[in-house]
């Protein structure tokens, strides 16, 4: 009887064991499955990993095609084009064999586009395949775009314009109710606004129409146009209620005597310094959704955040017109 007693005794123990055995077992293989499958599992660094190298080779072998397409004059174009049809899998960005070239161009290899400029640098595009970037998109007072994002005394932006047209209130091109960073023309020929909630005049300078200018505030309170700091004012106020708008007066959206008429080359909004919106012209090579959940044929120009990757499109009527590089232009619709 005791030999019994100690026997089951021994089989209850036994039995213990190897349940928490397996217990143990599919912990770590819980564990081990996470390391390898998780949002920033083994897995996932290895496949990113594979295409940091792909895109890596992929740069390389398009510069060297440019490199050695070079003659006396630079860049000969009919050579690049020999040149880049011999890289397997190359193609332009509608999948089409490349027969002849014309700088600037976007090509794609391995899922990725490769954007080769004018003098022959090669870099990875910031937009994905769906989109083709242009020099900039184009208003005729008609169209502008919500960037969805509230502004308050932190806020700055950096943004790149040429006006066609100045009116007596406008045209804005970055505004909200009380925090917009405008450029426009007044009577005396002076850049006046709000910033923070703070009424501010550049009265020493003078615009002219069609004339490129980079726009500068930061949260120095420095005000720089062109590269020069052209004024200092003080940065107060609380949170907006209304979004910054691209093109319009936030707190009239649409009204014509606010409105921008003229190019928008890209624009960047900034909170306590860092890039909240990175927004650059562009228009879908495809059918796409943008923010809004809209779903936007093939030809839709708007400002794809790099970012946030959302497609900004315009929220007026009529159309967006573009430019680009190479001299393409579509003009804007109104209608």
């Amino acid at each position: 009887m005791r030999k019994s007693k100690i026997k089951e005794s021994n089989n209850g123990i036994t039995l213990i064991a190897l349940v928490i055995t397996i217990i143990v077992l599919l912990i770590l293989a819980g564990v081990a499955i996470v390391t390898l499958t998780g949002d920033n599992g083994l897995l996932q660094k290895a496949g990113e990993a594979k295409n940091t190298t792909l895109e890596a080779e992929g740069l390389e072998k398009i510069q060297l095609a440019v490199m050695a397409s070079h003659d006396n004059r630079g860049i000969n174009t009919t050579s690049l084009a020999e040149n880049l049809s011999k890289i397997n899998g190359l193609t332009d960005t509608n999948n089409q064999a490349i027969t002849e070239i014309t700088l600037p161009k976007s090509v794609k290899l391995n899922n990725t586009k490769y954007d080769i400029k004018e003098d022959g640098t090669v870099e990875k595009s910031l937009l994905p395949l769906e989109y083709e970037q242009v020099e900039y998109l184009e208003s005729s007072g008609k169209q502008y775009i919500n960037t969805g994002y509230y502004p308050d005394q932190n806020t700055n932006a950096k943004y790149k314009v040429s006006v066609k047209e100045y009116q007596t209130y406008g045209p804005h091109l970055l505004s909200s109710k009380d925090y917009y960073f405008p450029f426009y023309r007044t009577k005396n020929n002076s850049l006046a606004g709000l910033r923070g909630g703070t009424p501010f005049g550049l009265t020493n300078v003078v615009f002219s129409a069609n004339t490129i200018y980079e726009y500068e505030a930061f949260n120095e309170n420095n005000i720089i146009i062109n590269g020069e700091i052209v004024e200092t004012v003080e940065s107060t106020g609380t949170k907006d209620t209304i979004p910054l708008y691209i093109g319009t007066y936030g707190a009239a959206p649409g009204n014509a005597s606010y409105s921008l008429k003229g190019k928008i080359y890209y624009c960047k909004i900034f909170n306590n310094e860092i890039l909240t919106r990175d927004l650059i012209p562009c228009y879908c090579t495809t059918t796409v959704t943008d923010v809004n959940v809209k779903q936007c044929s093939a030809g839709t120009a708007g400002l794809y955040d790099t970012v946030e990757g959302k497609f900004y499109t315009n929220q007026g009527t009529g159309t967006f017109g573009y430019g680009m590089e190479d001299g393409t232009y579509v003009a804007p619709t109104n209608n």
